[in-house]
């Protein structure tokens, strides 16, 4: 049986990425719907030094754009962890 979202799958994906990968991974994991400006805010980076980690994420499918919000008068895409990314893994 594949259970979905349990630590241990967490943890495998987790590992399998790079550093800095792994830490935007990580915040949008924690904090469910966010943008890529909180991740950067969260994590002290600059965003252009992690637009790279979010497109790699993206193009594996192991994040996924859900929705968006306006902040300061821009759209701005709401990033999560795709649920349907770590049942993937599992086969």
């Amino acid at each position: 049986m594949i259970h979905r979202n349990t630590k241990e799958t967490y943890r495998q994906i987790r590992n399998s990425l790079s550093p800095r990968k792994a830490l935007v991974y990580s915040v949008i994991n924690r904090h469910g719907l966010i943008t890529r400006h909180d991740v950067a805010f969260i994590l002290g980076i600059d965003l252009h030094k992690l637009s790279g980690r979010f497109t790699e994420l993206l193009a594996t499918g192991q994040i996924i754009e859900d929705g968006s919000r306006v902040v300061d008068g821009r759209k701005r895409a709401l990033l999560c962890v795709n649920p349907d990314f770590q049942q993937l893994t599992m086969f």
